[in-house]
């Protein structure tokens, strides 16, 4: 392994990013693994047996640098002929904006919401929808969150 640091501090949170690895290619070709997490410090993970799928959050001097309100962005990974890894970023640069993030807090708190009976809710209508989706505090969220009021109200 290099000498080139991983990270410039492992507390640094603002290179974040999500890589998905599938179990195959961990079975399969544990190289490439290898090569992937020699670039990252993965933080939490989240195993999907239905997808066959490990997700890593991690931190990594080669994602790009976040701001405050940037959700954080799934990266693709290429190997290399030489075997090492790049990241691609494979989400858009999006930014929630602060007003809105607010609003959802005042509108949980002034509201009294069970954010467990809102997600029932919600996975009611939206078969699809994922636990990200509920930690995505962005304009879809205020707007089902809106709506999952009202029909409150009027029971």
């Amino acid at each position: 392994m290099s000498n080139e640091k991983l990270v410039s501090s492992l507390f640094d949170t603002t290179r974040m990013g999500r890589v998905i690895i599938s179990i195959e290619a961990i079975n399969e070709d544990p190289k490439v693994v290898y090569a992937v997490m020699s670039k990252i410090i993965p933080i939490t993970l989240l195993i999907s047996k239905e997808a066959n799928i490990i997700e890593y959050l991690a931190i990594s001097d080669h994602f790009d640098e976040l701001k405050s309100n940037e959700m954080i962005p799934e990266y693709g990974t290429r190997i290399h002929s030489n075997g090492d890894a790049t990241f691609v970023r494979k989400t858009f640069k999006r930014q929630i904006p602060d007003s809105v993030k607010d609003e959802i807090m005042r509108t949980i708190l002034k509201n009294k919401v069970d954010l467990d009976k809102f997600k029932e809710f919600v996975l009611r209508f939206n078969k699809t929808a994922t636990d990200e989706d509920f930690e995505t505090y962005d304009e879809s969220f205020l707007e089902a969150l809106l709506i999952y009021i009202d029909r409150n109200k009027k029971k």
